[in-house]
C-alpha cells in the first residue's frame, strides 16, 4: 500500500479543505472531485512537508484525463432516463415487450429476451468485464403478473453504470443468475 500525505487547501474566500493523496496530481484530482460547487477557483495547496502549489478546480466528465486514476468516478451521475429499454419486438405484431418469456429474432435467429420468471422481486449481480468480477447492486427487479418492471431494470442499471464507469446504455436481454438473481445483457 503507498503512502499518502495530507494536502491543505486554501481558497481565496478562506475556505479550506484538507485531504489524503499519493502525490500533488492525485491530490489535485480530489480537489476537482470534492469542490464540485467550485469550478473555474483557484486554491492554494500545502503538502504536510509544507511545500506551496497552486490548483485549480477543473469541471471533470467521463473524456476527462482525471477519469482513468478516479477509476470510473462520476462526477456526472447516470440516471434511469439515460438508460434505454432495448428489447423490442421487429414485427408490426402487436407484443408484450417487457412479459416473461418475451421472444424477439437476432442476427442468429429466434432466442428468448426475458427468461420465464415468477412474480417477486429479484436480486441483480451484474458482471464487470473490466475488473471480471461480478457486482451483487443494492437495485431489485421486480416481476410483477408476468411483466418486467421497465424502470426498476433502468435504475439497477444506472446504479451498474455509477459504481463501475460502464457505457453500455442499452438493455437487450435479462438472464437468470444464480441464487435468485438476474443480470443484463448491455449494448450500445
Amino acid at each position: 500500500m503507498a503512502y499518502q500525505k495530507d494536502y491543505m487547501f486554501t481558497f481565496e474566500d478562506g475556505a479550506t479543505l484538507t485531504l489524503q493523496a499519493k502525490g500533488k496530481a492525485q491530490a489535485r484530482m480530489w480537489l476537482c472531485v470534492m469542490c464540485k460547487d467550485r469550478v473555474g477557483q483557484t486554491a492554494q495547496g500545502t503538502d504536510e512537508d509544507g511545500k506551496v502549489f497552486k490548483a485549480k478546480v477543473k469541471k471533470l466528465d467521463r473524456t476527462s484525463e482525471y477519469t482513468e486514476n478516479l477509476k470510473a468516478y462520476r462526477t456526472d451521475p447516470i440516471t434511469p432516463d439515460n438508460i434505454e429499454w432495448g428489447i423490442t419486438s421487429n414485427s408490426d405484431a402487436p407484443v408484450d415487450e417487457n412479459g416473461v418469456g418475451y421472444e424477439t429474432e437476432y442476427t442468429s435467429g429466434l432466442g428468448i429476451a426475458i427468461p420465464h420468471l415468477k412474480d417477486g422481486i429479484y436480486k441483480v449481480r451484474q458482471y464487470n468485464y473490466d475488473t471480471k468480477k461480478e457486482i451483487l447492486l443494492k437495485s431489485r427487479i421486480l416481476i410483477w403478473l408476468g411483466q418486467v418492471d421497465i424502470l426498476s431494470c433502468k435504475v439497477a442499471v444506472a446504479e451498474f453504470h455509477n459504481r463501475t464507469g460502464d457505457w453500455h446504455y442499452f438493455i437487450e436481454q435479462i438472464h437468470r443468475g444464480r441464487s435468485n438473481s438476474l443480470s443484463f445483457s448491455l449494448g450500445s
